[in-house]
């Protein structure tokens, strides 16, 4: 007979100096449940798709800088996010372009997201969704500066 289950999950850290060394490996490791610790710095044209559930993504010792430098998810954005209630802190985002002139920051795909102290600038959409009428997104002391396609 099944008493319990018993959920693992793990701290991901992810910096230079670390076995994990860009967002992007951490991502295809990630399971549901885990925390994912970035070191603040630079992360040049690294780009990812997060397919977790219940993830926590955060930059520690300042943000995290995911820089686009023209790489982008699918032709969307530098982080796609897929799975459910995923929460991103401390995190920057910038230089997301894409042919049809909606490079995103992070775009949003399964439910629920929650971003803290993060800073979109420079990318064609800061945060890009597609209708959920089922889904939340919460923004919460972040800077939203120099997004836009330049068309309005």
């Amino acid at each position: 007979m099944l008493i319990g289950l018993l959920l693992l999950t793990a701290n991901i850290e992810v910096g230079p100096t670390r076995a994990v060394t860009l967002p992007s490996q951490a991502a295809a490791m990630a399971h549901d449940g885990d925390t994912i610790l970035i070191d603040a710095g630079l992360y040049a044209g690294d780009a990812a798709v997060w397919r977790a559930n219940n993830l926590t993504i955060r930059g520690v010792g300042g943000r995290a800088h995911l820089r686009s430098d023209g790489v982008t998810v699918g032709g969307k954005a530098i982080w796609v996010i897929t799975g459910q209630n995923t929460t991103v802190e401390a995190i920057e985002f910038s230089g997301a372009t894409v042919p049809d002139m909606n490079g995103a920051g992070i775009r949003q795909e399964g439910p629920n997201l929650t971003v803290r102290d993060c800073y979109f600038h420079d990318n064609e959409d800061g945060i890009l969704t597609g209708e959920s009428a089922s889904s939340d997104i919460l923004v919460e002391n972040s800077i939203f500066e120099h997004n836009g396609a330049g068309d309005g």
